[in-house]
């Protein structure tokens, strides 16, 4: 009956990364440092215990309680919310990687082009 542990954990792990999400901002700026660190690690809490119960699930003869399956029912349901909310945060790490890249490419184009330089009153674009 080991895996009812990891089951319950699971569980936990679910509820505690939908809360953790709920307070996230999809606007990165307005998000504390390390907020997005939290989820990271417990969605690979959550990977880890998936491992752990694997091989119990798997054993000849195995089936689920009425208990277990109510806690996969409620994870389930939880999974539904966590889905749309971690596309969203995924969305918005990769416009902002964007942003940073097009940011970057703009300030490479004119690197060295506002040096002083005589051109007797005319003006060279040094871009790249």
């Amino acid at each position: 009956m080991m895996y009812k542990q990891y089951l319950n954990e699971f569980l936990q792990l679910t509820e505690n990364l939908l809360v953790q999400l709920n307070h996230i901002q999809i606007d990165m700026k307005k998000n504390e440092p390390g907020e997005v660190e939290k989820i990271l690690h417990l969605v690979e809490q959550r990977e880890e215990v998936i491992k752990q119960l694997d091989p119990h699930i798997k054993q000849e003869g195995f089936s689920w309680s009425d208990e277990d399956k109510q806690i996969i029912e409620k994870i389930r349901e939880y999974q539904e919310e966590l889905e749309p909310k971690m596309l969203d945060i995924y969305q918005s790490f990769s416009i902002q990687l964007s942003k940073l890249k097009q940011r970057k490419q703009m300030t490479n184009k004119y690197v060295g082009a506002y040096q002083v330089s005589t051109t007797n009153g005319s003006f060279i674009d040094k871009r790249k």
